[in-house]
């Protein structure tokens, strides 16, 4: 959950609100061009915040389908995740890929919709959920195949920023302004609810393996849930900044990460804080962590830090490219899919055992 965070305003600058803000780090701003521009600093309000020209635009984006683009692999890509064998990458424009062999070929599917997506999750092999801005929700029953629209709310001026799913029928959607969303009805229906007084954007959900479930996100947040999201409680963070992605981790702790290389994991039992040593000011966006316990965070400006879990220091190094990295899904055999500014790469294993970034195909 990079180009994927710093993604949220519609792609309209003049969508932001009156408070200076980060949308998560998924905020994407589009120039009068069409380019994409990533952005590290908040957002400044524009002087002018709606008209009717930028509303029109939007409905456009929303409603009209995606376009197969020949080079929908080399696009901004946010989040990605898998459907059992298969892995599923989704991104600007409404752009959904699949692989079936591990990351070497990527298609493109069609979706009702243009609108940036920003984060997937399947509850299973065929069940799977997109969420993106416009609070565009997007369903499948076929493993990416084909996409139906669940649901949209352009006048809300939200992007939905992470979905999660604890079986077929109950999930949530989180977004910016403190934007939560819950289904018990495989998302035939939404219901918006308010879990915290703050309206601070909630750029993560995550679970911890006992069930537990976890919100990181602006201001330091981090709500918790023991109770299958029924209730939340905000937790006491060392950080007033944003938090842009977390791990839950095996004994317990949660890993949060976010704003300026910051990164810091809770240890449960005693509930004391310990900030990690990033060695880098970039954005974290990123996390996973290996079978043998390697941490490895992505984020800005191609920024990839790893080390033992077990450590409090990691080592940095950047992408040639300097390409954003949004989002890291596990494959088989050990390696990773990396998603984000450069579109998809690949994260494999070398002969002496280290992780390195190349592109497998270029298809």
């Amino acid at each position: 959950m990079t180009l994927r965070r710093l993604a949220g305003s519609g792609g309209l600058v003049a969508r932001a609100r009156t408070r200076s803000c980060w949308y998560g780090w998924r905020t994407i701003l589009m120039n009068v061009t069409g380019a994409v521009l990533l952005w590290s600093a908040p957002l400044v309000p524009a002087a002018n915040p709606v008209d009717a020209a930028s509303e029109s635009v939007e409905a456009s984006a929303v409603d009209s389908p995606s376009l197969i683009a020949p080079l929908a692999n080399r696009s901004l890509l946010l989040d990605g995740a898998r459907a059992g064998a298969r892995l599923v990458a989704v991104g600007e424009r409404g752009h959904v890929l699949l692989s079936d062999d591990g990351g070497a070929q990527w298609r493109q599917v069609a979706v009702p919709t243009s609108a940036t997506l920003t984060a997937t999750f399947f509850v299973d092999e065929r069940s799977g959920w997109a969420v993106g801005h416009d609070a565009v929700i997007l369903h499948t029953s076929d493993g990416g195949e084909t996409w139906e629209l669940q649901y949209r709310d352009i006048e809300l001026e939200s992007p939905l920023l992470d979905v999660w799913f604890s079986d077929p029928a109950h999930g949530f959607a989180v977004g910016a302004y403190g934007l939560f969303l819950e289904t018990r009805d495989a998302g035939a229906t939404w219901e918006r609810r308010q879990i915290s007084e703050a309206d601070a954007h909630f750029n993560s959900l995550f679970v911890a393996p006992d069930g537990t479930l976890y919100i990181a996100g602006e201001f330091g947040t981090l709500l918790k849930s023991s109770d299958s999201g029924v209730s939340w409680s905000a937790q006491e963070t060392p950080y007033s900044a944003s938090f842009f992605g977390g791990l839950a981790l095996s004994q317990g702790d949660v890993l949060v990460f976010g704003l300026r290389g910051n990164a810091y994991r809770l240890r449960v039992e005693s509930g004391e804080w310990q900030r990690l040593q990033t060695n880098t000011q970039s954005s974290l966006m990123a996390g996973w962590i290996t079978a043998d316990g390697q941490l490895i965070l992505g984020g800005a400006d191609g920024v990839m830090c790893e080390g033992d879990l077990a450590q409090a220091s990691l080592a940095a190094s950047r992408r040639a490219d300097r390409g954003t990295i949004a989002a890291i899904v596990p494959i088989d055999g050990g390696g990773a899919v990396l998603l984000g500014a450069f579109g998809i790469d690949e994260l494999r294993t070398e002969d002496d055992g280290r992780l390195k970034a190349g592109r497998r195909s270029a298809s």
